[in-house]
């Protein structure tokens, strides 16, 4: 099951109710926005993030491609198989990586970080720009 931020007010709000940490919806969503912008803007400067209570660490990686992903637009228009080269980024594609190999939970396998469709359009176009400073590579 997918959690949401909806879930995490939900359980935050059981907890905090009548207390001065109660807070409507909006400002627990504009606060956690917040926090992420800052995490994000730090791990796209080339610096690892390191969770608090042993959660992990956040970083981008670059990798060569095993396979070239197929354009499929112009696979369709030329019938045969066109591939996309990353010519932009000399074969390399970037990722968020979320290590939770030194995190100290249990049941860290059934967790994963997806990128939402912004972030990871967001990182293309830093990559595309060539304003990444990776430090990993993989």
């Amino acid at each position: 099951m997918t959690k949401t931020l909806t879930h995490f007010y939900r359980d935050y709000r059981k907890k905090n109710k009548g207390t001065h940490y109660d807070i409507d919806q909006g400002e627990y969503k504009r606060l956690v926005k917040i926090i992420l912008n800052e995490v994000l803007e730090e791990v796209q400067s080339g610096h690892t993030y390191k969770f608090p209570y042993n959660l992990g660490e956040f970083y981008i990686y670059k990798k060569r491609q095993k396979r070239k992903p197929i354009d499929w637009q112009n696979t369709k228009k030329f019938g045969k198989y066109i591939y996309h080269l990353n010519l932009h980024s000399d074969g390399l594609i970037y990722k968020y990586k979320w290590n939770k190999s030194k995190a100290r939970f249990i049941n860290k396998t059934i967790f994963e970080f997806k990128p939402s469709r912004n972030n990871a359009r967001n990182l293309a176009k830093l990559a595309k720009a060539d304003e990444l400073n990776i430090v990993k590579i993989k």
